[in-house]
């Protein structure tokens, strides 16, 4: 993952008293959102296989600076220069985007709301990925900047959806449904190397293979305002009587009290303490940090990143 998430912290530690109502709609909304993770793992998935595609080749290595496809089909230590650059940059950018768009997909959560943050990563994405698309062949500076947008879509969603799944999901089931992104993200990357297979001698294969991106993204952007949305923002933005309306839809029960009065309390605490980064340092919460510091530090550390973009 490009980016990490820092969930709402659970001040009621002692709280025992089990969820009320269904579970089963708040998994389905979990996992309908989760689906955006696919558009992550699919574009980290597809990277490899279209830097190598003879279309993509053809757009943006031969004929550039003269060089011929012989050239351009090097091993990966005698490729010219100019083009190893244009790869690496092309990767690079896109990084940036992610980084971006996850830092501001904090702020617009907290502003207009879980359900537009992660229908802004969507539009986004699909600008982004459009461009990538029907960017012109050698046109190398247009393409960076598709691919800073697409990095935005991609960053804003790696944020919005496990927070949108966190405050959705009942607490028993929190962990599990708030990680659910894992499982889309990982079938992008498997889904992403075969539709390359496919459309690999197609002289639009490289194009295809990043269109193909944008079906689930799509598929959020139509259906996420038909679900609630989180009813911990709509109690810290809009008050009580609406977030208990949200609460009622999520559980699909009336008896949605001591989980209503949870969330206020909880809100009311971390307004009345003004929180801020450096209560990441307080005893009760500095140890969940460092844990999820370095699993984060040690994912990166594998090089795994590398090999799904450049392998």
């Amino acid at each position: 993952m490009v980016a990490g998430v820092a969930m709402p912290v659970d001040y009621n530690v002692n709280d025992t008293e089990p969820t009320e109502g269904s579970r089963t709609y708040a998994i389905i909304v979990c996992a309908f959102a989760s689906l955006g993770g696919f558009f992550f793992g699919y574009d980290q998935g597809v990277t490899s296989g279209v830097l190598i595609m003879d279309s993509f080749l053809n757009d943006y290595c031969v004929g550039w600076h003269n060089f011929t496809y012989e050239e351009c089909t090097r091993s990966s230590s005698d490729l010219p220069g100019e083009w190893t650059t244009f790869t690496v940059w092309y990767n690079m950018v896109y990084n940036l985007g992610c980084l971006v768009g996850a830092l501001i997909g904090g702020w617009v959560a907290d502003k207009f709301g879980r359900r537009a943050t992660i229908m802004s990563a969507g539009v986004l994405f699909c600008i982004g990925t459009t461009w990538v698309c029907l960017n012109p062949a050698q046109d190398h500076t247009l393409m960076y900047i598709a691919r800073i947008v697409q990095g935005f879509g991609v960053g804003n969603s790696s944020f919005s959806l496990p927070l949108f799944g966190s405050e959705m999901a009942p607490k028993e089931l929190r962990a599990r449904l708030s990680g659910l992104m894992v499982f889309p993200v990982t079938f992008g990357q498997w889904l992403a190397n075969l539709i390359n297979i496919l459309v690999e001698n197609d002289g639009n294969g490289w194009r295809i293979s990043n269109a193909v991106s944008m079906i689930p993204p799509i598929i959020v952007m139509c259906g996420i305002f038909c679900v609630p949305e989180s009813p911990r923002w709509t109690y810290q933005k809009k008050g009580k009587e609406k977030a208990e309306a949200v609460l009622k839809r999520l559980r699909q029960t009336e008896n949605v009290h001591h989980e209503l009065t949870a969330i206020g309390d909880q809100i009311a605490q971390e307004s009345a303490n003004d929180l801020g980064f450096k209560e990441l340092w307080e005893p009760s919460i500095r140890k969940r940090v460092i844990i999820a510091m370095v699993f984060q530090l040690g994912q990166q550390a594998t090089g795994i990143n590398p090999i799904m973009t450049y392998g």
